[in-house]
């Protein structure tokens, strides 16, 4: 598995990308649903 393996870390890296947008005025953004069953 890439990428996180818990749902803190997910969560975490979450908040982070939508601390980015809203840093560089991004106003759109889409996560994919991969591997949710």
């Amino acid at each position: 598995m890439v990428g996180p393996r818990s749902l803190p870390a997910a969560t975490s890296q979450v908040e982070k990308v939508l601390e980015q947008c809203e840093k560089n005025s991004i106003t759109t953004v889409s996560f994919p649903a991969i591997g949710t069953g």
